[in-house]
């Protein structure tokens, strides 16, 4: 299927194992005028063979058209992920209609809603890998920590395997 951005139409595939709306790669050609984005650097992505490990670019409010509908979204550039893909987020805002035999695509937009802005704003996330907590994602902006620093203790509490699922839920949905 083909989405205008910012007025310039490109091919996307379908995809139901990404669970976004919108994934593009980053081309250093290709630039976007929306200047509402957030900038993620680390492993954002797990894929079926591996975690991703780079530069991810989140745009929110995304002006496209689709068909005969201008909407606008949230879109993620990425700088690991080589695909060109409509995910499960967008695809369940519209009712499909594929035709195999004369190669047609027909949609209508329903009453699920496409997410267009970021759900929380993102400083940090951690993830266990080999039985330890670390800083696996990062906003770029943010200097406090770095990618692959081990975090030993929550408020107090230090990380073991007891607790360790438990403080990376914490964490993972604090906002700082």
């Amino acid at each position: 299927v083909y989405l205008s951005i910012e007025g310039v139409e490109y091919p996307f595939l379908l995809d139901t194992g990404y669970s976004g709306a919108i994934i593009f790669s980053e081309d250093k050609e290709r630039t976007f005028k929306n200047n509402s984005k957030l900038e993620l650097e680390g492993s954002v992505f797990q894929t079926v063979s591996s975690t991703t490990n780079g530069k991810e670019t989140i745009y929110e409010k995304m002006p496209i058209r689709f068909s005969d509908y201008d909407l606008n979204v949230k879109m993620n550039v990425s700088g690991s992920i080589k695909a060109q893909n409509i995910g499960i987020e967008f695809i369940k805002g519209f009712d499909w209609l594929i035709d195999y035999n004369h190669n047609k695509v027909y949609i209508k937009r329903n009453q699920n809603k496409i997410e267009d802005t970021f759900k929380r704003t993102v400083s940090y996330y951690a993830k266990v890998q080999e039985g330890k907590l670390l800083i696996s994602v990062k906003e770029k902006s943010q200097t406090r920590f770095n990618l692959g620093d081990q975090i030993i203790a929550v408020n107090g509490h230090q990380v073991l395997p007891e607790n360790i699922c438990q403080l990376l839920d914490l964490l993972n949905k604090t906002e700082d």
